[in-house]
């Protein structure tokens, strides 16, 4: 199932070539932040199913702020053999045999989302995309495991580590750890706020991670 979430502002598809590319490109590196949610059937990446995942596609202000410019989500068919933790499937909800879900499968989920990503990464002048998340190390790790698996060639995320968890120094500021929100937000110029699934839909829960 295709859930896209575009702010009423404007800050849409149609808009991130507007919005101060350059700037973005220059902010960061050559690297376009791309914040990633996603949420799974246990804790080990090599054995256990990508049930959701979402990533938020940002644009930069004329001001130098971040915005939320576009959101696309899936949800994802276990792979075959995959593990599901009884527990995992209590904290998070969801339930994998639902035929409302809409999921599909990995390679339709990873291979749709890369393109909306890969299409940012090339209207925003920037290299490659660099994820973001709550708990990024646990997101990438699914991701990146995902990716081999299915054998998929075009992943627009840089494999270095992600851009939360550590980064360089940039535009003069130092970037501090996940576990230091306060410097980031200033960074990232948000104030969102963190939410867990309970009270945020999954489209809307990867900008929360900014804070």
């Amino acid at each position: 199932m295709d859930e896209s979430l575009t702010p009423a502002d404007g800050n849409g598809p149609a808009n991130i070539e507007s919005a101060a590319a350059g700037g973005m490109r220059d902010r960061f590196r050559g690297f376009l932040p791309v914040v990633v949610d996603i949420e799974t059937g246990g804790f080990n990446c090599q054995t256990d199913a990508i049930l959701e995942i979402a990533v938020t596609l940002l644009s930069m202000t004329p001001e130098g702020e971040l915005v939320i410019s576009e959101t696309h989500s899936r949800n994802v068919e276990p792979f075959e053999g995959a593990n599901l933790d009884p527990s995992a499937l209590e904290f998070t909800g969801i339930d994998p045999e639902n035929p409302l879900r809409g999921a599909v499968p990995e390679d339709i989920a990873l291979g749709e989302l890369f393109a909306h990503v890969r299409q940012a990464v090339k209207a925003q002048q920037c290299n490659r995309a660099i994820l973001v998340g709550h708990n990024a190390h646990f997101d990438a790790g699914f991701l990146n495991v995902a990716t081999e698996r299915l054998g998929l060639k075009r992943n627009p995320f840089h494999p270095f580590p992600t851009l939360i968890r550590r980064l360089w120094r940039a535009s003069r500021l130092d970037i501090l750890y996940w576990r230091a929100p306060a410097p980031w937000q200033r960074f990232l110029s948000t104030t969102a706020r963190p939410t867990r699934r309970t009270t945020m839909p999954p489209r809307q829960q990867s900008y929360s991670v900014l804070s």
